[in-house]
């Protein structure tokens, strides 16, 4: 499963349905060369094997092995309503068949054996064990289930169990979980946020020290809002990091809560403050001809939500997104030691943090692809080896990414300014083992359908990979960076 590829011969697979991206780096090597060694094919469930993929993500148990999960959407583009939520597991050699989760069929009301999205996946070290969080789509009540896998390969998993619980009046519903682990005890919380009459009102967490049984939920940010927030678990606690916008400004705060026991939040400094909205889609627009043969016109999302890591050396890391010099760029901001700014000439988005205990991070992006028409795109990684003065490295993993291939909502659903949202996911979440390998999901375009793929970099003596950098800048935690956002007329509508 390790042959020679070169990049094109990265870009004559993109048929193929599911891959994962392994990335390792040895700054003793070939001069800190990321390149390009395999790639490794998951199997497509039978019944979805046209189906558009959307928000890949993967962990890793530290010692080689994978999980990956995705949401299946069918064959149609424009409506996201009935998901089917899969993992695959990597054993070192081959992919598990592909397990399909859905909610309970002794579950609330609406809540019931329903397919499942929003899959959030995580590794508990002390457990020795994968669990995942998720919600339930297509109802208007929407619970939150977890479940742990039965060992430690993720292949089979164990009952799902409720921590958040809907309610058809109002109606109640919960969205965009995330699940961390208390590195210290053991104590389980997930955090999602509250959402009343489709209204956001507000971050909650609920916490659990054997996974079955859980706590009602603990108001984290009061009715400020948090739809897209995270959670995260350090040495020093647990984290809760909460994106709050003042459009009347276009500036945006980061707001970070700690707790030590997952039970009351404090507020801390903000991470920064206050900075540039991000633009939430492109301000240009493709035209493409569907599966059903019609002419689509539509912007694409630019998928703006945080995302976040945690490293024994480094303490929780975060990647977010902000508007520098009217561009979507990304801010990476870690416990114990700053953070820096990554801009490119074009938007960065997209993108997905990675760490582990050496003190090395994978940040994983898009952007436009250079000298081509906004139609296509390309995927990088930027790479920050251990230690307090890194040579940052970077690389292009694939380029030509055609995105009228990809799955698009008949509406803005957020994302867009336009009544077509040409999307692939909302988080793309990289992993690490213990041995600085990295997981990194992509979704190229084969048959008018999307697929997801993986490769393995290393660094050897030959070079196959483009190697690029955007431009990096020190940044200090809590600092003022409006000043560097400038508010286009994509901006202000």
């Amino acid at each position: 499963m390790t042959l020679q590829y070169t990049l094109k011969r990265l870009t004559l697979l993109a048929a193929v349905s599911l891959v994962i991206l392994l990335i390792t780096s040895n700054l003793n090597g070939s001069g800190g060369l990321l390149t390009l060694l395999s790639i490794n094919q998951v199997t497509n469930p039978p019944a979805s094997a046209a189906s558009y993929r959307f928000e890949p993500s993967t962990v890793s148990n530290l010692a080689g092995g994978w999980v990956t999960s995705w949401d299946d959407l069918g064959t149609t583009r424009g409506n996201a309503n009935n998901p089917k939520a899969y993992t695959s597991s990597w054993n070192g050699s081959n992919w598990s068949a592909p397990t399909e989760h859905r909610s309970p069929a002794n579950g609330p009301y609406l809540c019931a054996d329903v397919p499942l999205g929003d899959l959030y996946t995580y590794w508990d070290s002390g457990r020795n064990k994968f669990l995942m969080v998720a919600t339930e789509f297509g109802t208007v009540v929407h619970c939150i289930w977890i479940r742990y896998s039965t060992d430690s390969t993720g292949s089979s998993w164990q009952p799902f169990q409720l921590v958040m619980k809907g309610n058809n009046t109002g109606p109640i519903a919960w969205d965009f979980p995330s699940v961390t682990v208390s590195q210290t005890n053991g104590r389980i919380v997930v955090g999602a946020s509250k959402l009343v009459a489709e209204k956001n009102v507000g971050y909650y967490t609920s916490f659990s020290d054997d996974g079955v049984n859980w706590s009602c939920p603990v108001s984290v940010n009061g009715p400020a809002g948090g739809a897209v927030s995270r959670i995260v678990a350090s040495s020093s606690g647990f984290h809760a990091f909460v994106p709050l916008d003042d459009t009347s400004q276009n500036m945006r705060t980061l707001q970070h809560w700690f707790s030590t026991n997952g039970t009351s939040w404090s507020a801390q400094s903000p991470i920064a403050t206050p900075y540039g909205i991000p633009l939430l889609s492109s301000d240009t627009f493709i035209t493409t001809v569907d599966g059903n043969q019609n002419t689509v016109t539509g912007g694409l999302s630019f998928a703006t939500e945080l995302d976040v890591a945690t490293s024994s050396t480094l303490g929780w890391v975060i990647a977010y997104p902000l508007n520098i010099a009217g561009k979507n760029a990304i801010n990476i901001a870690t416990e114990f030691g700053g953070g820096v700014t990554i801009t490119h000439t074009d938007h960065l988005f997209s993108h997905g943090i990675t760490a582990s205990s050496a003190g090395d991070w994978y940040l994983k992006y898009q952007t436009y692809q250079a000298n081509t028409n906004f139609q296509y795109i390309q995927e990088g990684v930027v790479y920050r080896p251990p230690g307090s003065n890194p040579g940052y490295l970077g690389a292009i993993l694939q380029q030509n990414i055609d995105l009228s291939l990809l799955f698009y909502f008949d509406s803005t659903a957020g994302r867009c300014r336009t009544s077509k949202c040409f999307s692939s996911g909302d988080y793309f979440r990289p992993a690490m083992d213990n041995l600085t390998k990295a997981s990194i999901p992509m979704i190229l375009g084969g048959s008018q359908f999307t697929n997801l793929h993986q490769a393995l970099i290393m660094d050897p003596a030959v070079s196959n990979l483009p190697q690029f950098l955007p431009k990096i800048e020190v940044l200090g935690n809590g600092a003022n960076l409006l000043a560097k956002a400038v508010v286009t007329p994509a901006h202000a509508k």
